[in-house]
Parts: C-alpha cells; structure tokens; sequence
C-alpha cells in the first residue's frame, strides 16, 4: 500500500509540474540574449550583377601564395551588389586555387552611360584573408579560417 501511495503521489507530482511548466524559450529576447536574433534569412535579397576579372597578379613580394585581382563590375551596380560581387570572386578564386594564401581585389564599376574610353576608377575593395591577415598568411594558415572583409569607396590602408 505504501508503494502505490509514493507511485501515486509521485504521478500526481509530475502532471502537477507538467500544467505548471511553461513552453521553452523560442524568441532572442526570452532566452536572455542581449539583442535581436540575426539569421541569413534577415539579409536582404540582391540581385546579382555582372562581374570579371579582368587583371591578376601575384604579389611576391608580400610573399608566397598572394595575389590581387582587378575586377570589372556591370554599370548601375549598387553597394550591395558590389560587395556581393567582390565576395563571390574571392571565394570562387581561393576554392579554385589551393596555392593561394590570401587574396584581394580592387572593384571598377563600369558607368552607366559611356562612349569611347572609359576612365575606371576603383569604387570597392576586398580581401579574403587568414586571422593573421595579409601579411601573416603562411602556408599552415591556409588551412585555416578565412575572412572576407569588403571596403566600398573608402579605400582601405592597403
């Protein structure tokens, strides 16, 4: 009789907590984070814009493994497509070659209107780079994870 009491007591325990129990977190704020969720999801949808590259050269005497490249981007392009240009050539470019180290690139926007030559001036920069940065990249940083960091009209130190 004493056991059926305690399992019957114990029973009653447990559905009492279970009605009591309140759902589990779901949003940033109930779970104590200092402020909003950001998600992939949030990022704003861009349409890609055309872009080559048009230059590369190997940069040695910053070290083995680095090179810049020269991108032209199509007319019209706006910052964001700009930078999502410069992310996917440097991507692209150190996926398809393992030899690279680090990797920049400087971003020409064709202007919308043009007739005979074109002065190109550079509008964006970007560099894929270990934690170390361009001038610590070494063979062993490869491995490692890489940063993409895009600079849009404010030329970067470099």
């Amino acid at each position: 009789m004493r056991r059926y009491l305690i399992g019957l007591l114990s029973v009653a325990v447990a559905a009492a907590c279970a009605e009591d129990a309140s759902p589990p977190p779901t949003t940033s704020t109930e779970l104590g984070s200092p402020g909003p969720a950001v998600s992939w999801g949030d990022l704003p949808d861009v349409e890609p814009v055309e872009a080559h590259v048009f230059r590369r050269t190997l940069v040695p005497e910053a070290g083995p493994g680095r090179l810049m490249l020269h991108v032209l981007v199509g007319p019209g392009a706006t910052e964001e497509q700009v930078r999502q240009a410069l992310t996917d050539i440097l991507t692209r470019t150190a996926e398809e070659d393992t030899t690279l180290l680090a990797v920049r690139a400087v971003a020409y926007v064709l202007p919308p209107v043009r007739s005979g030559e074109v002065e190109l001036t550079p509008t964006a920069w970007g560099e894929w780079v270990p934690p170390q940065g361009w001038d610590g990249a070494t063979p062993e940083s490869r491995r490692q994870f890489h940063r993409i960091y895009t600079y849009y009209r404010t030329a970067p130190p470099w």
